[in-house]
């Protein structure tokens, strides 16, 4: 009895493993690109207004799986083109191009067919369908739904007045609506999460905007030159960025990043908890006449109050330590002013220089005179500094002067005359540094032509080179 209970076990054993494995197997099947478990999908395609036959996937996939996208077929919406397929046509979803593949979700995957209208391009891929080459859209222009991206510099300088975008844009990257001057309105839609640089440089006449809460990256520049724009509101539940009586902030109030153009305010108090204004922040802001910086305030960047036509007084706190770039360039009417107690930049003659006095930052406007000396010591001339100073005919350029920034006499014109007194050319970054001056004569050291002469920047054609 003992010896057959021991035969027996074995075979019972394996009857039992083979009855396991098969119930797996039911319980299982194989589904094409199974790339995970947990049942069968299907996938359905909608034509979205299309006349025709939409395509059919009689496949399952489990969830996760690659599934193929098909092409169009027989689908046809008038003279509109076919983009791709979203999963959505109320919100951000996925859309992507006939021939990629998109991951199976759970419970099963709709796709509704994308229709771009005949006078937009578009570019279609496996990560969405994007707008592009649209700079000749005029009038109102309609976004369909599917759309994920609106392309750099897509509109640019186009003469539409209007846009609608869809619910399931994405990105709006940089200069997408560059030029457009007669872009007056624009709704933001909630699904937005980045507005690249530029975006709306230059759009003119567009009076207000609103940014989404989804909205948590917004590029440099993305408002310069909209004159018109006279508020940028902020959806109260964005996580990265605040508005403040229409002042566009970061969300901790630390970074003024753009006092809107259209403003009407002759004077303006900077908030006490910002510490950096970004560059071109108060760009073309013709309005104001006072500006109060804070006294914790520690970086004002390059071009932060460009073309501030009617500023005239504006005090450099001795809290800033760092100003990158001329900050007041075509500021006509303002007088350089920092407060004494700063160890960080001085004003002398005028000029705004760092304390050490190696720096010149800027040169204003203002100052009108005819010739210039910049005073012995200075090392490096910031770029942008003498910009558009116009009436500059004679310049002198001391001996320790080692290099100029980008641009640094871009605009002055009636420069005629340059002693540059350095044996060695100071490092132009290999630019010209008077690159919108017709003819100028550079009088360099005895002994130095030929250094100048194969200086990148210095060797300009235009230019004459002279030496005792």
């Amino acid at each position: 009895m003992h010896r057959a209970s021991t035969r027996i076990f074995p075979i019972a054993a394996a009857l039992i493993l083979i009855l396991v494995l098969a119930f797996a197997a039911c319980s299982n099947p194989a589904s094409g690109g199974d790339e995970g478990g947990g049942g069968s999908y299907s996938v359905t395609y909608y034509a979205n207004g299309a006349a025709g036959e939409v395509p059919v996937d009689g496949a399952g996939y489990a969830e996760g799986a690659s599934v193929p996208v098909k092409g169009a077929g027989s689908l046809v919406k008038g003279t509109e083109q076919f983009a791709g397929w979203t999963t959505s046509l109320s919100a951000a979803g996925r859309s992507c191009a006939a021939g990629s593949t998109i991951k199976m979700a759970a419970g099963g995957l709709s796709l509704y067919a994308v229709w771009i209208p005949s006078g937009l391009s578009f570019a279609s891929s496996a990560w969405g369908i994007e707008l592009r080459d649209c700079g000749s859209a005029a009038g109102a222009v309609t976004v369909p739904e599917g759309v994920t991206a609106i392309g750099y510099g897509a509109f640019y300088s186009s003469t539409m007045t209007g846009i609608s975008l869809p619910p399931t844009l994405t990105t709006i990257a940089g200069s997408a609506f560059a030029g457009c001057a007669q872009l007056s309105s624009i709704v933001l839609p909630s699904s937005l999460q980045r507005l690249e640089g530029g975006a709306f440089n230059d759009c003119g006449a567009l009076a207000s905007l609103s940014v989404p809460a989804r909205t948590t990256y917004i590029g440099s520049y993305a408002f310069y030159g909209c004159r018109a724009l006279a508020a940028i509101e902020v959806d109260p539940a964005n996580p990265s960025y605040a508005s403040i009586d229409g002042v566009l902030f970061d969300k901790a109030g630390a970074t003024l990043i753009c006092y809107p153009a259209g403003k009407t305010a002759t004077a303006y108090a900077i908030p006490s908890t910002v510490k950096s204004i970004l560059g071109d922040a108060f760009a073309y802001e013709s309005s104001l006449e006072t500006i109060a910086m804070p006294s914790g305030l520690t970086t004002i960047e390059g071009n932060a109050f460009r073309y501030c036509t009617g500023l005239a007084s504006a005090t450099v706190p001795a809290s800033v330590s760092s100003i990158t770039g001329a900050p007041f360039v075509m500021c006509s009417k303002l007088d350089f002013a920092v407060e004494s107690s700063s160890p960080y930049y001085v004003v002398t003659g005028g000029v705004l220089l760092s304390a050490d006095g190696k720096t010149l930052v800027q040169y204003p406007e203002k100052a009108g005179a005819a010739s210039y000396a910049v005073p012995d010591g200075v090392v490096d001339i910031a770029g942008q500094a003498f910009v558009y100073c116009s009436k500059l005919a004679s310049l002198t350029l001391p001996s320790s002067l080692a290099s100029f920034g980008w641009a640094s006499f871009f605009g002055c014109s009636s420069l005629a005359t340059v002693y540059a007194q350095a044996a060695s050319p100071p490092n132009a970054r290999g630019a010209d540094p008077f690159p919108s001056v017709a003819s100028l004569t550079i009088h360099v050291p005895s002994g130095s032509l030929a250094a100048y002469q194969a200086a990148e920047g210095w060797n300009n054609p235009k230019h004459s080179l002279v030496s005792p």
